[in-house]
């Protein structure tokens, strides 16, 4: 429901989150086995994905209009021919069709969809009555092709005490449904809300709700909903049951009799913020991907993976990150839509307003973590590689994040890591090789220095190369760390593109080649490199050296050569491609702190709206009473 409390939770996460970094109590999140994102690309603006069916091979998404208010929609795979499913049916005296609509699932054999539809008499805001607010909302049961729609349950009918309607799923048969109730507004909380699990069965072709029952562990308490476990037996949400208030709130299972109450996710110490919601399981059945504010920047959610049964949690996005290449600004996770065809590719919903207005998806694509994906992970203690203490592989092209030790056996402060191994060439041109990290980094390609940078403080730090495709290429970061957060990411800048990308892991490997020659000009990102007409090459460990007319020096090295030295005039074009690049980085920084201002300022009218609404919900029950 982060709709529903995205303004207070980002407020507070952000404060507390602060507070814990000065005190130094955060801890690395638990090494794991699970999944290695391969890439993330951006699918389509003003989009809350929900499903992907196989038939029809459609994507269903939610979207807000010009009017104001939510529809459901889908859309073909890539994005095309989107279609309004809920924008003619059902319509109501006075307002039409001019009520909130949102998907929450389709049915696995693509038939039908559940979605939640905002009653007219609601006298809710528009706002407040959302898909994942759902103030005054109904569950109904539409045809996937929007034809026909039917509602499931009635908030306003004698005797109900229900507010509103969340985010109902469907079980594997498609016969049976989930959803959860609100019974009491939120007051300085989330509010009451209880599960609910019925049948759908069918009379003279209409469909209705049968064996409903409530299922609450613990009374006046939050609850979402998310679906049903592989077994269809037990009920995945979000709660927090086990106490403490709804900033701690885990992701727990219960079986659909209401016993068998199990925490999934892991607490953490206080004072650290450790919000989960929106948990799925992977097509597998194996992992679920889920959101979490832990070890995120500024009280954001990303998503993580962990095991059916809790255990090894890892970091899948490092989208609140503004050093990682996939850094959007402040986010939240939303509902996730795997593809039917591929298990390891799902749309992510990522809000980027604090009212979750706006939301985007991104359809991230993963590789099974296996070592074959990863580079060798070295951890030394001291700032100069001293003592190693453990080995291991990680992608550090995903991103590295610590607060405190990054692994069992090493320091909290006066660290050193070193990953080193393949990256294989996927096309042939000019790469640019990059390094990130909150202070010290050096980066290697065939054993030869190409990024020197100490005290850089989380510049983005390049040096570039002539690469064939087919090729394996050695590489080696080399990072250092003193106190304080710790962050370092290695990325890359492929032909044709002038914006660092994450090295997909299935492009590396913890083994380092054999070493091959490779045509290197160093340079700084967004500065201009010097380029000599004479080509470098280098050789295993051997220093680069070029003959001809080039010989020139970058920002973070040097090549050299015979003959006459490089001049300004020589690498004109390569200034000026860079010079638009660095104006374009900067207008792109510029748009983005701009960007973040007015979230803060929107986060604050949000937090107005909340307590102006706690106060109409709150009289709203008092007349109904």
């Amino acid at each position: 429901m982060k709709h529903h409390i995205i303004t207070l939770r980002a407020a507070a996460t952000a404060a507390l989150i602060a507070a814990a970094a000065s005190l130094g109590v955060l801890a690395p999140p638990a090494a794991a086995a699970g999944y290695a994102v391969q890439s993330i690309t951006p699918w389509m603006q003003n989009a809350a994905p929900v499903g992907w069916s196989a038939s029809p091979d459609r994507v269903f998404y939610n979207s807000l209009g010009s009017n104001g208010f939510f529809n459901g929609y889908s859309a073909n795979p890539d994005g095309s021919d989107p279609a309004c499913l809920t924008c003619t049916t059902p319509t109501f005296p006075t307002v039409g069709t001019e009520t909130n609509r949102g998907v929450s699932d389709v049915s696995p054999n693509g038939q039908y969809m559940l979605v939640t539809v905002e009653r007219p008499i609601s006298n809710e805001a528009a706002t407040m009555s959302q898909p994942g607010k759902g103030g005054g909302n109904d569950v109904y049961l539409y045809t996937t092709n929007g034809q026909q729609s039917w509602p499931l349950t009635n908030i306003y009918a004698p005797g109900s005490i229900a507010l509103g309607s969340i985010w109902p799923r469907f079980d594997r048969t498609g016969n049976e449904i989930v959803w959860y109730s609100m019974i009491s507004p939120a007051v300085g909380d989330l509010g009451y809300w209880q599960l609910k699990v019925a049948n759908i069965v069918w009379t003279a072709g209409v469909p209705s709700l049968a064996d409903i029952r409530t299922i609450e562990p613990t009374s006046n308490t939050f609850y979402e909903a998310y679906g049903f476990t592989p077994n269809d037996q037990d009920v995945i949400f979000a709660s927090n049951t086990t106490g403490g208030t709804w900033l701690d709130d885990q992701i727990d299972e219960i079986n659909v009799d209401g016993t068998g109450l199990t925490q999934l996710s892991q607490s953490m110490p206080s004072p650290e913020v450790n919000y989960n919601e929106f948990a799925f399981f992977d097509p597998t059945n194996t992992s679920i991907i889920f959101g979490r504010s832990y070890d995120t920047t500024g009280g954001g959610m990303d998503y993580w993976t962990m095991n059916a049964d809790g255990s090894d949690p890892q970091r899948l996005t490092y989208f609140n990150e503004p050093w990682n290449t996939e850094g959007l600004g402040h986010v939240q996770t939303e509902a996730l839509a795997f593809n039917p065809d591929n298990p390891n590719q799902f749309l992510a919903g990522v809000a980027t307003d604090a009212n979750s207005q706006n939301v985007d998806a991104e359809l991230v694509t993963l590789n099974p973590s296996t070592s074959s994906g990863r580079l060798t992970e070295q951890f030394y203690s001291g700032l100069s590689f001293n003592q190693l203490i453990s080995t291991t592989t990680e992608d550090p092209s995903e991103g590295f994040k610590a607060q405190e030790s990054p692994a069992p056996g090493v320091p909290a402060s006066d660290f050193s890591i070193r990953w080193s191994g393949g990256v294989t060439i996927p096309e042939t041109g000019t790469y640019m090789f990059c390094a990130v990290a909150d202070a010290n980094e050096q980066l290697y390609l065939n054993g030869t220095e190409l990024v020197n940078a100490p005290l850089t403080y989380g510049q983005r730090e390049c040096g570039s190369a002539s690469e064939v495709a087919g090729t394996d290429v050695g590489i080696q970061m080399d990072y250092w760390h003193g106190v304080g957060p710790a962050y370092a990411q290695l990325s890359w800048v492929v032909p044709g593109s002038a914006e660092p990308t994450m090295i997909p892991s299935s492009d590396l490997s913890p083994a380092t080649p054999t070493a091959v020659s490779s045509s290197l000009v160093l340079s700084t990102y967004g500065v201009a490199p010097t380029v000599g007409s004479g080509a470098a090459s280098g050789s295993g460990a051997g220093a680069i050296s070029g003959s001809g007319a080039g010989a020139g020096s970058g920002a973070t090295g040097s090549t050299s050569g015979s003959g006459s030295s490089n001049s300004s005039k020589g690498g004109s074009a390569a200034h000026k491609d860079a010079t638009r690049r660095a104006r374009r980085e900067r207008k792109a920084r510029e748009a983005r702190r701009a960007r973040l201002a007015r979230l803060a300022r929107a986060r604050a009218a949000a937090v107005a709206r909340r307590l102006d609404h706690k106060d109409r919900v709150s009289a709203e029950r008092s007349r109904r009473a």
